[in-house]
C-alpha cells in the first residue's frame, strides 16, 4: 500500500502526532505502575493493594480523613466486613478496637489496611447454640509496613472481640476484650466528662 502525501509538512505532522501518542502512553503506564505498587506520587495518591482502595490527599482538596478525628487512624478495607455479614455496629466496634491497638505501647498507627483477599470465615451452623460466636480471620497491615494476623469474633449484632497476632511467631500481641459500638460511645462520653 502506497500512501500519497502532498507535502513534507503532512509527514512531519503525522510523525509528531505519533511521538506525542507514544509519550502519553509511557506517562500513563508509569503512573499506573506507581499506583499499583503502593507508592505515593506527587498528587499524594496511592493504591492500597490489600483493600483495593485508592487513597487521595491532593493539594488544595478535601483530605481523605475529612471529618475524622486526627488521632484516629485511617481504616482501609474495614467496610468490606459488611459484605461478609458483620453489622455496621460491629464494624464501628472493630474500628474502636483497632484504635485502641494503635495506642497500645505508643504505636501511634496512622493507617490500617485489611487484606480483603485473606478473609476466612467460620459461621455457626443452625444447629449450634444461639450464643455461638462467628469468627473471621484476616491479615492486617499497619502504616504500609508491618503485617499482622487478626482474629475477629462477632456476636449479638453489636459486639466483637479482636485478637492481633505477630505474623511470624503467631504470638498474641493484642486482645481488645469484648467491645460494642455502645462501649465505644461510652468511652468517648467519659473522655468528654473528664475534660
Amino acid at each position: 500500500m502506497i500512501l500519497n502525501f502532498k507535502s513534507k509538512k503532512q509527514i512531519y505532522i503525522i510523525v509528531a502526532l505519533l511521538a506525542v501518542l507514544v509519550m502519553l502512553l509511557l506517562i500513563f503506564a508509569g503512573s499506573r505502575k506507581n499506583n499499583q505498587t503502593g507508592n505515593v506520587n506527587s498528587t499524594e495518591e496511592y493504591y492500597d493493594k490489600n483493600s483495593g482502595e485508592t487513597v487521595s490527599n491532593p493539594a488544595n482538596r478535601t483530605p481523605e480523613k475529612y471529618g475524622v478525628i486526627d488521632e484516629k487512624p485511617l481504616y482501609l478495607g474495614i467496610s468490606k466486613l459488611l459484605d461478609k455479614g458483620v453489622t455496621f455496629d460491629q464494624v464501628e466496634a472493630t474500628k474502636e478496637a483497632l484504635n485502641r491497638f494503635s495506642k497500645s505501647d505508643n504505636k501511634n498507627i496512622k493507617e490500617f489496611s485489611l487484606d480483603i483477599q485473606s478473609i476466612d470465615q467460620i459461621i455457626p451452623k443452625a444447629t449450634d447454640p444461639p450464643d455461638t460466636k462467628a469468627t473471621m480471620y484476616f491479615n492486617l497491615t499497619t502504616d504500609r509496613t508491618q503485617t499482622y494476623k487478626a482474629k475477629l469474633e462477632y456476636f449479638e449484632l453489636t459486639a466483637i472481640h479482636l485478637y492481633v497476632y505477630d505474623s511470624r511467631s503467631n504470638k498474641l500481641i493484642y486482645e481488645s476484650g469484648t467491645l460494642s459500638s455502645d462501649s465505644a460511645e461510652v468511652d468517648e462520653d467519659e473522655e468528654d466528662h473528664e475534660n
